[in-house]
């Protein structure tokens, strides 16, 4: 079973590039966006990477919350000028309902639905943004996390 939690989460610098995307798909942009970012990241002076992936999910406010705005990028430790495609963005901060994934990312779908689940048991609401953060240390995906995080709403 999945532990959730609920907690004040502090907004993290990244260097992201930004697409558009369907929730169904959005993992399939990651190909061709986490080169882009880590081009510009190995000739970035000044901007130290971390070794956390990151994605962040912010729908369109008048759909139905399968479409928006999807950046792709990675954690840096301070925030900096962006280039080009390259944009500095933060994850949100907030309340927001948590989960981790240890292992292969396959396991996120359910990763994903146990935090939804929370949020609707617990009578609490989330507008729809939602982001990731990854570490793949090595090969193995055992090894791999990704956390999910969910904005809650103000209440």
């Amino acid at each position: 079973m999945t532990e959730v939690i609920v907690k004040n989460v502090a907004a993290r610098p990244m260097a992201a590039v930004k697409r558009r995307v369907r929730l169904e798909t959005f993992r399939k942009e990651w190909e061709s966006a986490e080169p882009e970012v880590a081009k510009f990241l190995q000739g970035a002076k000044g901007v130290t990477p971390t070794a956390w992936l990151g994605f962040v999910f912010q729908p369109d406010p008048k759909g139905d919350g399968s479409i928006g705005d999807g950046y792709y990028g990675r954690l840096v430790a301070e925030p900096f000028k962006g280039k080009g495609n390259i944009q500095c963005i933060t994850t949100p901060a907030g309340e927001a309902a948590t989960a981790l994934n240890i292992g292969p990312f396959e396991g996120l779908s359910a990763t994903h639905a146990a935090v939804r689940a929370h949020i609707s048991q617990s009578g609490m609401s989330a507008p729809g943004t939602f982001w990731e953060v990854y570490n793949t240390p090595s090969a193995d995906p055992a090894g791999w996390e990704a956390y999910v995080y969910y904005l809650l709403a103000r209440r």
